[in-house]
């Protein structure tokens, strides 16, 4: 480079000053030296712009280092999608796989004859909720933003990558006793009126087929299969055949819902094998026998298992069988090769330079990992799997229950189907809920942050439809509860009307949501932490373009697929 400018200078001066100029000796001195102190500008800038460069990647390669042994100290490998089934002990079952895609979509499921899974857990939204609060029964036959009806009582999480889940639910209420989810040899922990632990493990009694299968029943996805069908509130409804035994606010006969189909009755409770009398907790065993009448009435779906399972011909399908099917359906929803799955791996530029930073705070300075953790049993799916009460926004349905005369299909006369706890009936307890422990009051199990992109809200209730708005309360929770406002956070109408009491909630806020209030991170922090879950976390399998392939054009059952927006 300095060779051709030198040249240049020499033939402007020749073109320029002409012959006569040439034998000026004090000039020729001149241009000697001009031509000296520019080499040495332009040698120097060419020095500075290599040194620079020199930086740059020292600080990059020091970046990638850090973040390296950050992944390495929390026990990431980013090889956990490759491990499904080596822990599985065998491959996906297809054939089953595919019964089970056409029963997580199939409202033959529902007594209410209105819902299916995909209701609560919809392919737009990594088969999660599409609301704040879930709507289950008495739905209008949509899923996305347009979807209408009586709000339960918290938002459905995600189904992606929870066969690596030890605990599901928000309060945990089903656990796998061995703390792993292919491992249910020691039986599942499972609350009472659903079976509980003495129903839900290995050689336990059973009722026509309704409970576990020690030949099929070996994930807790398996367990977890049969028991969202006795869920009143989503998919079985209020059409009860001993009103004596429900709240009379939920009651309602038999109607046209949204699909076309009239409601059936929900069966009066009958004994289970759990050694407690005949009462309200067994209604669960009826569900379940009445549900496999119609499976077993169905020829199509009697055809499709008995090709798997040759106990299933003649009408013999179990309950085990098509917890079974749902569960294999379930595995193939595995995605988790995100960006930092790829940097682990050696690929250290999935994440961009704004995510790896974003990554080292999450491990790092902000801590992030202690409850989003990624070593153990958290199978690197970003959660500890324990509960924590972490100052969250109270939010209720305007109202519970059905008006008096009303009609369960109009949502302003059936707006909640789920009574919330406290003094103004305005209060999620959580986990207490569950255990009756007020020490475990408004606690509520850490969120997986995999895929938290393509959620449309956020927080066991959906108080926020922003991961941006999300993540700022998380960090400064004591300074912005008060601030908190549902329309401003973009929450549907009719979740606006009621908020709990805040104050008794942070009184209760674990100490680490406390100390991240007083990390006090600058802009490009906030930016680069954002970028890292948003993007970092990703793995473009889970994005509505792939999954919505996975919606059947038909059923089994003939019945009409949800109407998906």
């Amino acid at each position: 480079m300095t060779k051709n400018i030198s040249e240049a200078i020499f033939l402007t001066d020749n073109i320029n000053y002409g012959k006569h100029m040439k034998n000026n000796i004090f000039f020729k001195s001149l241009v000697t030296i001009g031509i000296f102190l520019i080499n040495i500008t332009f040698s120097t800038i060419v020095y500075s712009d290599n040194s620079n460069a020199n930086n740059a990647n020292t600080s990059v390669s020091a970046l990638n280092n850090n973040l390296s042994q950050l992944l390495a100290d929390a026990g990431f490998t980013g090889k956990i999608e490759s491990t499904l089934t080596t822990k599985l002990g065998r491959p996906i079952n297809t054939k089953l796989a595919n019964i089970g895609q056409s029963l997580f979509f199939d409202s033959i499921l529902s007594l209410a004859n209105d819902n299916s899974c995909s209701g609560c857990h919809s392919p737009l939204t990594g088969f999660g909720d599409t609301q704040s609060i879930s709507i289950g029964v008495e739905n209008n036959g949509i899923v996305g933003a347009g979807r209408k009806g009586p709000r339960n009582q918290r938002r459905s999480l995600k189904v992606l990558n929870s066969a690596f889940y030890p605990s599901l639910m928000w309060n945990s209420r089903f656990t796998s006793i061995s703390h792993n989810p292919f491992d249910v040899s020691e039986g599942v922990r499972v609350p009472f009126f659903l079976g509980g632990t003495t129903v839900w493990k290995p050689n336990a009694p059973s009722i026509y087929g309704t409970s576990f299968d020690n030949q099929i029943t070996t994930s807790l996805l398996a367990v977890h299969g049969s028991l969202p069908p006795t869920e009143l509130i989503e998919v079985a409804g209020f059409a009860v055949d001993d009103p004596a035994n429900l709240d009379d606010r939920l009651y309602s006969p038999t109607h046209l819902t949204s699909s076309g189909l009239t409601s059936d009755t929900v069966p009066t409770a009958i004994a289970g094998p759990n050694g407690s009398d005949i009462d309200s907790t067994d209604r669960s065993y009826a569900i379940r026998a009445k549900i496999l009448d119609r499976m077993n009435s169905n020829a199509n779906y009697v055809g499709l298992f008995s090709s798997i399972f040759p106990s299933a011909s003649n009408g013999n399908i179990t309950f085990a069988q098509i917890a079974a099917a749902i569960a294999e359906f379930e595995f193939t929803l595995t995605f988790a090769d995100a960006p930092i799955d790829q940097f682990a791996r050696g690929n250290v530029n999935a994440l961009t330079t704004s995510q790896k930073r974003g990554a080292v705070l999450f491990f790092g300075k902000a801590n992030c990992v202690a409850c989003h953790s990624t070593a153990g049993e958290s199978q690197e799916m970003f959660s500890d799997f324990q509960t924590h009460a972490v100052g969250i926004p109270q939010i209720a349905p305007a109202s519970f229950g059905l008006k008096s005369g009303g009609d369960p299909q109009n949502p302003n006369d059936f707006q909640g189907d789920y009574e919330f706890s406290g003094p103004n009936k305005d209060e999620d307890y959580g986990r207490e809920e569950l255990t009756g422990d007020p020490v475990d009051r408004y606690a509520f199990r850490t969120a997986p942050l995999r895929n938290i992109s393509v959620q449309p809200t956020f927080f066991h209730n959906g108080a926020f439809t922003n991961l941006s708005d999300a993540l700022k309360y998380h960090l400064n929770t004591l300074s912005a509860a008060a601030k908190y406002d549902p329309a401003t956070a973009g929450l549907a109408s009719d979740l606006t009307v009621r908020t709990g009491p805040i104050e008794p909630v942070l009184k209760r806020l674990d100490s680490r949501i406390v100390a991240m209030g007083n990390l006090n991170l600058s802009s490009q922090e906030f930016n680069d932490l954002y970028n890292f879950l948003n993007g970092g976390l990703l793995d473009n399998g889970a994005l509505p373009n792939n999954l919505t392939s996975l919606i059947p054009k038909t059923l089994p059952s003939g019945r009409k697929v949800l109407n998906f927006q």
